[in-house]
């Protein structure tokens, strides 16, 4: 009887100690698997947060050559204005060149002489030559053709005395003169429009110039004069 029981207790110890041990092998198991998890997840975490440190790989762009930009610059225009300067005399005026051209053959020191271009302003208009004299001098010039109580007029702070004459000279001509005087400094200036026009009867085919016209080109150059100081 005894041997009975110490077999049956033999058996019980043994079935206990093997439940204890597969309990204990479970535990181990699982303690295993939880660390392995801890494992990976702090892998994860140092994998990502070097990804996120390690500055993505610029890609290489090819750099564009600037070239430089060709710029066509247009010459520069030459100015159709001259201003004409007689130091000797102390002024200056300023001509349109597609107005007037210079008489530099008939001109002299004293003398400057403008031929107005009526090819170009007056094409088919009865005017044969149109002329502006700039003259500087001790003595007025024309003094012959001025008269009392002229017209004056101030331009550019210079007080001018205006002299006008119209003289039908001939069956086909007729000739007309302006004249704007002053004096300045012991010298007398004189600015004289010259015009020889001619007449519709003896030219029919030709029409009738703009008087306004022609003193508005006049009045242009006149408007420039002025004295060198």
């Amino acid at each position: 009887m005894q041997d009975i029981w110490a077999g049956k207790a033999e058996e019980g110890f043994i079935n206990i100690s093997n439940q204890c041990s597969a309990i204990g092998k479970r535990r181990r198991l699982v303690l295993k698997i939880w660390i392995m998890k801890r494992l990976l997840f702090f892998v994860f975490v140092i994998v990502f947060w070097l990804m996120a440190c390690v500055p993505a790989k610029v890609q290489d762009v090819p750099l564009t050559t600037l070239l430089p930009t060709e710029i066509s610059t247009p010459p520069a225009e030459e100015s159709k204005f001259v201003t004409y300067q007689d130091m000797k005399n102390r002024f200056e005026i300023t001509y349109s060149k597609d107005v007037f051209t210079p008489d530099l053959e008939n001109s002299n020191d004293n003398l400057l002489l403008l031929v107005l271009n009526i090819e170009k302003l007056f094409p088919g208009k009865n005017l044969e030559n149109v002329v502006v004299r700039i003259a500087a001098g001790p003595i007025c010039r024309y003094k012959e053709m001025y008269y009392k109580n002229p017209e004056k007029e101030t331009i550019n702070d210079i007080n001018f005395s205006v002299y006008s004459t119209r003289d039908a000279g001939t069956f086909s001509n007729v000739f007309e003169t302006l004249t704007y005087q002053t004096y300045h400094k012991g010298l007398c200036y004189e600015i004289r429009l010259s015009i020889r026009e001619y007449t519709l009867q003896a030219h029919p085919e030709l029409s009738e110039y703009d008087p306004e016209v022609l003193l508005i080109e006049f009045k242009n150059l006149l408007n420039t004069f002025k004295f060198i100081e």
